[in-house]
């Protein structure tokens, strides 16, 4: 069977390799930090592929997908922020373990800052948890594991602790990546489908349903890419010319 760009594999040929690919790294069982990081992430990447070809797989007007667009805008967005983060960590300026290492460990300040952020409300959630029983337990446990890792999150003036685990924010992390245009395509131009902005509501996404299914496609394989090559995962050949082949960027849209 001949791959080219613009006659890619079904969904079903392309959860295959997305299958073969991550079931290679679970089975390496590499306990590298970035191993381990780019694993989650190209897990959650094949999720969100996943969902968007559910969305238009099963809408009821095939030859007009305008309704479920801006769904399928949104997550377009997560997918490339995804990718951005797995080419900071095995692709970036610093050691991929050590990128590895602060993804991960930036779970308890996401715990922390969601716990206050609860608790500061005078509303009937944050009043019902600020009464429960196991509130000083819970409490002190996400107070203690945030301590441990807090210092390695400041922010650039060195005063408190930043939002992301990678300094600044994403569109410094696209810049360095060079990838100001994905940025721009994939991150402001769908803004708007986050926010359900007005020119998203009245205008919605260029997109049609192939093209869709294409860009989901082309990130979903290079990230996919991205972890097979940080883990020097032994693949099918099959599987490794269509991650080499739809993982080009940019791709050509029809």
């Amino acid at each position: 069977m001949d791959v080219s760009r613009q006659h890619a594999l079904d969904s079903d040929g392309i959860l295959a390799i997305a299958r073969e690919v991550i079931t290679a790294a679970q089975s390496a069982n590499n306990d590298r930090p970035s191993s381990k990081a780019l694993l989650g992430i190209a897990i959650r990447l094949a999720g969100s592929w996943k969902s968007n070809v559910t969305l238009v797989k099963y809408h009821p007007d095939q030859d007009s997908v305008r309704a479920i667009l801006n769904d399928c805008s949104v997550i377009l967005r997560c997918m490339i922020d995804a990718l951005f983060q797995m080419r900071w960590i095995a692709d970036g300026p610093n050691d991929p373990d050590e990128m590895g290492r602060l993804y991960l460990e930036f779970q308890p300040v996401e715990n922390y800052k969601l716990m206050n952020n609860v608790l500061s409300h005078d509303d009937a959630l944050s009043k019902r948890m600020a009464k429960s029983p196991l509130r000083a337990e819970g409490e002190a446990r996400i107070r203690a594991d945030y301590d441990k890792v807090k210092r390695n999150y400041p922010k650039s003036n060195g005063k408190g602790v930043r939002t992301h685990w990678y300094p600044g924010t994403l569109v410094d992390l696209a810049n360095d990546l060079c990838a100001s245009e994905e940025y721009t395509y994939f991150v402001r131009a769908n803004n708007s489908s986050v926010h359900t902005g007005p020119r998203a509501v009245f205008q919605g996404p260029p997109l049609n349903a192939r093209q869709v299914e294409f860009l989901c496609e082309s990130i979903l394989m290079r990230g996919l890419g991205l972890i097979a090559k940080h883990d020097e995962l032994v693949l099918s050949d099959w599987t490794t010319k269509v991650i080499d082949i739809l993982s080009v960027w940019p791709p050509t849209l029809e």
